[in-house]
């Protein structure tokens, strides 16, 4: 975030506002109710449940709708692919190697890389995680561009967008993220990736969020009644 260039007064002044920032993008974080992506996800979130609420409850049925009462939004990556045509048995690193090691739609600072770790680091496996959920997300519009349009009255839930200068959230981000944004959209354009990617209030992914894959076992429906 500071250079270690930068010493003295002048790194102290940068220290306040990089924090203040900071402080910023987490109120928006908690307004903007954030998409939790994950592979294979089931466990952590048995794990967040466990270690940040309370004990676990006793059925499955319980603990579906506590999770997804405080945790409306996510999307698994290993569902996302079962519905693709790929083998359930393939793991987060071979997922990645076939869809999302191609896709670079940010280009990290020297130092602060991901891909300079290997498999099952955690900052590695977040990186393959978001590349994976990208191309799948490509993937899944291409194959289904009738589910992508926003359902009607489907203003994202949560997002305020008055007052906001156009692109400031995008510009926080920049300046906030050790990744330089460096892809652009199909007209040549620069766009920033989570305009890629269709809306939550679509009906993708009213069919593809909220369902974890359980091994074996099937599949669990966050959202159901």
């Amino acid at each position: 975030m500071v250079d270690d260039d930068i010493q003295g007064a002048d790194k102290t002044a940068k220290m306040a506002q990089v924090r203040s920032r900071l402080i910023l993008y987490e109120d928006r974080i908690k307004k903007r109710r954030p998409v939790i992506l994950g592979h294979n996800p089931f466990l952590d979130l048995c794990f967040i449940h466990e270690t940040f609420l309370h004990p676990l409850p006793a059925d499955s049925v319980t603990f579906r709708k506590e999770i997804h009462r405080l945790l409306p939004r996510i999307i698994d990556t290993k569902y996302l692919a079962s519905h693709l045509g790929f083998r359930v048995n393939k793991n987060l690193e071979q997922l990645y190697t076939l869809v999302g090691q191609a896709l670079s739609p940010i280009t990290p600072e020297p130092g602060f890389d991901p891909r300079d770790g290997s498999a099952h680091n955690a900052g590695f496996d977040s990186w393959m995680t978001a590349a994976l959920f990208v191309g799948l997300a490509r993937k899944m519009v291409l194959q289904n561009p009738g589910l992508c349009t926003p359902l009607e009255g489907g203003k994202e839930e949560g997002v305020d967008n008055d007052g906001e200068a156009p692109g400031s959230r995008d510009e926080l981000f920049r300046e906030l993220s050790p990744f330089v944004h460096s892809s652009r959209s199909s007209t040549g354009s620069r766009s920033f990736a989570g305009e890629l990617i269709p809306q939550w209030c679509c009906e993708l992914w009213k069919r593809y969020g909220n369902k974890l894959r359980l091994g074996s076992a099937g599949v669990m429906d966050l959202a159901k009644a």
